[in-house]
């Protein structure tokens, strides 16, 4: 339909015009269309500007009428008129790079392909350009959508120590049901704690910023550390867990908290918390949790939080296309990436002579248990070879990444998690993805921490050199004591940002490098709660001058690390290291980082 000339003046497109718009209109109200969206879909020849302004007020009329965001007037129309701009600023030689890796993959994977199978690699080219012409916006561009998209209200999490900090979170998605839970860049956390009665108390922490960023730090390894997302062996990304279930700890966790939180409550209040009880002890508790995790990656997005590991291609087009915008050949393109042993050999096979691969004795449920009505599957011929890798890309996306070999679960289909995964993404975001063509690639850059190497720890030196200080001098002193105390604290400053620099690229050796990335992830955790670095924070250093003896004490809530007087390199650095790796996720009362 995209293809259409709506506008022409053949009268068999006028004459069906209607009946298009019709079988359409669902469509846009689940998509929340626009009329700049109309005009994109069906396209126009008309040249005039009578007939041009005609056809934009009808699109005007229809979108309004059929879509329900625009009727109620809750449509994030300033989203869209920014995002105008920032197409603009895409259209630049800075701001549009063309893919690079994915024209490799296009040129390099289907050279060779057998001529029987030309439609087959026609289609995957197809599918290689039009990645290739995805935008790369840049920090600043994408900052900017981020500061016009972020809901400008506070909201309020609570963390209940010595649980997963993800559970706490979920807790609340659940209790308050509410459509902007999670979808704002102000909010602050309190920390509370179950005592044996089932009841919270107050725990330590004020949050003015610390305690916020430890709990997404939290989140952020829990997805992993509890295996929601984890890495197949013959993969080079994270996936969904088809096996993930909640331990019966947590469970209890959940069921508790919800027991006790019935008092002093509204009659709808107390009948949705008991309605959680129920669902926690069903499989019914998955379905919201994993529209929750779709919540809760927009918000990692739409706050610059970030992932310790890549997540798949298709789970990162997720957040740009529906499910149902994925095609068939789309699937095949993203097991190329993130299963690239197997897939290439799949397309070995289509480099052979056709006639050959009944010889090879394939099997439908070989490798995945692809046909689940089916014990063996169907053979693999050269008449379903194509179908087969279709079938075997969307098994591996969708419904289950547990190999045959392995004998166990397999008859698992995650395919309505995954449904409701995408269903919690946030649709407005998803539609700004879309309006700035920004590809998979560029999202896996803003939710994923970089990997440490020389630029970014040399950026970590540069931004604490610049924010480096001492302690002022108190009361009443003559000039003569107050050089004295001055000169003293800049040469401090200078020892202590050799110190550091040197500790952030090892020059003295005293880590693996293994054991150096792990302390530097600590040491950025100590310094503000989160464990990567952000070039927008400024990360300062107090030398206080008066104090001989002691730790390092990190204020997480204004990014600032105070430290007494070292007599050398060597004492800065057992003392330093002391403090990260002894105050590792733990704070203070006044939410900054204890000894």
């Amino acid at each position: 339909m995209g293809g259409i000339g709506f506008g022409s003046s053949e009268s068999p497109v006028h004459n069906c015009k209607y009946e298009i718009l019709n079988a359409i209109r669902n469509e846009i109200d689940e998509d929340n269309w626009d009329v700049q969206d109309m005009i994109n879909y069906f396209g126009h020849l008309d040249t005039e500007f009578i007939t041009l302004s005609t056809r934009r007020n009808r699109y005007q009329k229809y979108v309004q009428t059929w879509n329900s965001r625009l009727r109620n007037n809750g449509f994030e129309q300033e989203i869209f008129d920014n995002t105008k701009s920032i197409d603009k600023k895409s259209l630049s030689s800075k701001s549009i790079e063309p893919d690079e890796n994915i024209d490799t993959i296009c040129a390099d994977k289907f050279v060779n392909i057998d001529q029987s199978f030309k439609k087959f690699k026609n289609k995957m080219m197809r599918i290689c350009n039009i990645n290739k012409q995805y935008s790369s916006l840049s920090d600043n561009e994408i900052k900017e959508i981020f500061t016009k998209f972020n809901k400008k209200e506070k909201q309020f999490y609570i963390n209940i120590v010595n649980y997963p900090s993800i559970l706490s979170l979920f807790m609340g998605y659940l209790m308050y049901n509410d459509v902007n839970f999670m979808n704002t860049s102000k909010f602050e956390v309190d920390n509370l704690k179950l005592n044996d009665e089932g009841r919270l108390d107050r725990s330590d922490g004020s949050d003015m910023g610390g305690l916020s960023r430890q709990m997404i730090t939290n989140i952020s390894n829990e997805l992993f550390e509890m295996k929601i997302f984890i890495k197949p062996s013959n993969s080079t990304k994270y996936v969904f867990n088809p096996e993930f279930k909640f331990l019966e700890e947590h469970v209890f966790f959940l069921q508790i908290y919800f027991e006790k939180n019935v008092k002093k409550r509204t009659e709808n209040e107390i009948e949705r918390l008991k309605y959680l009880q129920r669902m926690i002890q069903t499989d019914e508790i998955y379905i919201e949790f994993y529209t929750f995790i779709g919540r809760l990656l927009s918000f990692f997005l739409m706050n610059s939080f970030k992932l310790p590991h890549h997540l798949s291609t298709h789970i990162l087009n997720s957040f740009i296309y529906k499910q149902d915008k994925i095609k068939d050949h789309d699937h095949i393109f993203y097991v190329l990436n993130d299963f690239p042993d197997i897939s290439n050999t799949m397309l070995n096979i289509m480099k052979t002579n056709p006639e050959d691969i009944e010889s090879y004795g394939i099997e439908y449920n070989d490798l995945y248990k692809i046909q689940y009505d089916k014990k063996d599957g169907d053979a693999v011929t050269s008449q379903n070879f194509e179908q087969y890798f279709i079938d075997f890309a969307k098994h591996l996306n969708i419904h289950n990444t547990i190999p045959v070999s392995e004998n166990r679960n397999l008859d698992i289909d995650f395919s309505q998690y995954y449904e409701k995964f995408t269903q919690g993404f946030n649709n407005n975001l998803r539609k700004l993805f879309q309006k700035t063509k920004i590809s998979h690639l560029n999202i896996d850059k803003m939710l994923t921490k970089e990997e440490l190497n020389g630029v970014i720890l040399n950026q970590i030196s540069d931004n604490i050199f610049r924010n480096i200080s001492f302690t002022k001098i108190t009361g009443n002193n003559n000039a003569t004591d107050i050089e004295e105390y001055n000169n003293k604290g800049h040469q401090y400053v200078e020892k202590y940002r050799t110190y550091i620099h040197n500790i952030l690229l090892n020059t003295n050796k005293w880590f693996s490098k293994e054991e150096h990335d792990t302390f530097i992830k600590k040491m950025l955790e100590f310094w503000t709660g989160i464990d990567f670095f952000k070039p927008e924070i400024n990360y300062k250093i107090l030398i206080e001058i008066n104090r001989q003896t002691g730790y390092a004490v990190s204020h997480t809530c204004f990014n600032r690390v105070d430290v007494p007087l070292y007599q050398t390199e060597k004492q800065f650095f057992d003392k330093f290291r002391y403090a990260v790796e002894n105050s590792y996720n733990t704070f203070t009362i006044a939410g900054g980082k204890g000894k």
